[in-house]
């Protein structure tokens, strides 16, 4: 299967399941995006990724799951992720 078409693949299941949840369970729109974002920030905390001052990224840096995100270090109250 080639990319896209795994993009793809993924997307309609995961369309179906949250078609799914949102039939068979009473929850709100705001909680299912709730889920979807902690499950997104545990899989980027999991790999770090490096980010080219420049913003571009060449292949070895996508490769493996060696990935790292860099936060800002001039206000240590500011968690926003530079990318």
């Amino acid at each position: 299967m080639k990319h896209h078409e795994q993009i793809d693949a993924f997307a309609f299941a995961l369309d179906a399941l949250i078609n799914r949840y949102t039939a068979e369970f009473d929850l709100p729109v705001a909680t299912i995006v709730g889920v979807l974002e902690d499950r997104k920030m545990e899989m980027l905390l999991e790999r770090t990724v490096h980010f080219a001052p420049d913003g571009e990224m060449d292949q070895s840096t996508l490769s493996g799951d060696n990935f790292s995100i860099d936060y800002k270090e001039d206000d240590p109250d500011d968690d926003e992720l530079l990318f």
